[in-house]
């Protein structure tokens, strides 16, 4: 019975982690009630396994599991590493798998690496970290095939994009396509600023223009602006100074918002099958 009760947090999760991929990729943001229902498939399934399993070892194992999963998931978020649903993700996962869940199949048992220490969202979150490692190449291969070569320097970091298209991206603007850095400007919004590709969307729809090059020699007017939408500044001057300063660009370098879901899903399916493939790495390489 325990691995039918396994089988059903697995096929929840995929299936919620495969639509909040989705949601993702499509919007970035993924809203709470997306999780609810790994909440209650965990509820029902951590109930089972307190019938069918030893009740003490299951609330050891779920305590530390949910611990854990809030820790890197809080961790992280505070740390700038995580978004609001990464860390959601985590806690949920953390939550659901309780105990590392086992399959005995016809062509033998999955996952196939299962780590001395069983606890499954740490399996996920090592196969997101391997997984994610694998941006920057993929960032560096698209630059190349472009041939946005002009600054090595940005190719693992960052993509050129069209100023006309920029409301159309999600991440942060980094720098202008003559080298201008934008790492660090900007206080519109506390922190990212002008170079927030969020604020560039809701500028450009809030003014009704096609892109932010419309700006470049008018008035930004973001004294209306400020009044008008959640966005607030402490030196409008500034920001204005900067706005034009993108606008007149033909292209920038952006980092761009990584759906870290998307990687968390991918992460997932390898748990439940590979395995935990960092711990399987640090036995190959250091013989643990």
């Amino acid at each position: 019975m325990e691995v039918y009760v396994d089988a059903l947090r697995a096929v929840a999760a995929v299936a919620v982690f495969a639509y909040a991929s989705y949601l993702d990729i499509q919007e970035r943001r993924v809203p709470h009630p997306t999780w609810y229902p790994l909440v209650a498939v965990g509820a029902v399934a951590l109930a089972a396994d307190l019938f069918l399993r030893d009740a003490g070892t299951v609330l050891v194992f779920a305590a530390i599991s949910l611990g854990l999963g809030a820790a890197f998931g809080y961790g992280f978020y505070y740390l700038g590493t995580f978004g609001g649903a990464d860390r959601y993700a985590l806690v949920v996962l953390g939550f659901l798998f309780p105990i590392y869940p086992l399959f005995t199949t016809p062509v033998g048992t999955y996952p196939l690496i299962v780590p001395e220490a069983p606890i499954f969202v740490l399996s996920v979150l090592g196969n997101t970290v391997l997984v994610g490692v694998a941006y920057p190449a993929k960032l560096l291969a698209e630059n190349i095939a472009r041939r946005n070569t002009a600054n090595p320097a940005l190719m693992l970091l960052g993509k050129r994009v069209s100023t006309d298209r920029l409301h159309d991206e999600f991440g942060r603007i980094i720098e202008t396509d003559d080298g201008v850095s934008l790492r660090r400007s900007g206080v519109l919004g506390g922190g990212g600023g002008i170079t927030d590709i969020d604020f560039v969307r809701d500028y450009v729809e809030w003014r009704g223009i096609d892109s932010i090059r419309e700006v470049r020699d008018a008035d930004p007017r973001l004294n209306d602006f400020v009044e008008e939408t959640p966005w607030e500044s402490d030196d409008l001057e500034r920001d204005a100074d900067e706005l034009r300063q993108i606008a007149e660009q033909d292209a920038v370098w952006i980092s761009p918002g990584i759906p870290f879901i998307v990687p968390m899903f991918v992460g997932l399916v390898l748990a439940l099958t590979a395995g935990d493939l960092l711990f399987g790495i640090m036995q190959a390489v250091f013989g643990l």
